[in-house]
């Protein structure tokens, strides 16, 4: 297993790893450079500030909609009385 780089010899929870010209590459082949691996907690930071901005801007868009209903609707245009005279 180590000749083939396969990280499970280390732990089995890592079978089917392996390391290859300096990239970690799963069992479906996705490949990762350790700058790739450094990079997951700032991702997975920056993920979890938008999920939780995209969710107070569906709130905000929701307390909208409800208020929308409370009032009248703006005459369009092709409701308009003109005047000429």
């Amino acid at each position: 297993m180590l000749i083939l780089g396969d990280l499970g010899c280390f732990d089995p929870a890592w079978a089917g790893w392996r390391l290859s010209r300096g990239l970690l590459i799963s069992p479906e082949g996705w490949e990762a450079t350790p700058g790739h691996v450094r990079a997951m907690k700032m991702m997975n930071a920056t993920l979890g500030t938008y999920r939780r901005e995209n969710e107070a801007l569906k709130a905000a868009l929701r307390t909208l909609a409800e208020e929308r209903g409370r009032f009248e609707d703006q005459p369009g245009p092709e409701d308009w009385i003109y005047s000429i005279g």
